[in-house]
């Protein structure tokens, strides 16, 4: 039985929900990214099941916040697909015209959110897909 509970524990550790926390956790110990350093705003990431985060950035500067809060850009997703736009195996405005994800406010600063993040893999093979 102790092996059972520890198993479950070590799924529940590596969630999406969990992996989202574990990102947002990054922001409170970075004051300063050079990614950003072009970026004034706040965005609000409201992702189901997981909670609010609020992070404001300053050319460069960054503040995190937990809760829902006012922002110039609020993205709206379940903990799966932000973790996809993170990791950039996703684009952010990609996902927001599929429906995945839900923007209000300033485009233009989520605009600015899709240049910083990680480019998605290229596939060695164009055959058969959407370029």
């Amino acid at each position: 039985m102790p092996e059972e509970t520890a198993t479950q524990e070590t799924i529940s550790a590596e969630s999406p929900e969990a992996k989202v926390r574990q990102f947002m956790e990054k922001f409170k110990g970075n004051p300063f990214d050079e990614r950003f350093r072009r970026i004034k705003g706040s965005y609000l990431f409201d992702i189901k099941g997981v909670g609010a985060y609020r992070i404001g950035i300053d050319k460069g500067n960054l503040e995190m916040e937990e809760g829902r809060t006012d922002a110039d850009c609020i993205v709206r997703s379940d903990a799966d697909y932000f973790l996809r736009i993170a990791s950039g195996k996703q684009n952010l405005l990609t996902a927001a015209m599929q429906g995945q994800v839900e923007l209000e406010g300033d485009v233009a600063l989520a605009q600015k959110l899709t240049g910083i993040t990680p480019s998605p893999p290229k596939s060695g093979s164009q055959t058969g897909g959407v370029v």
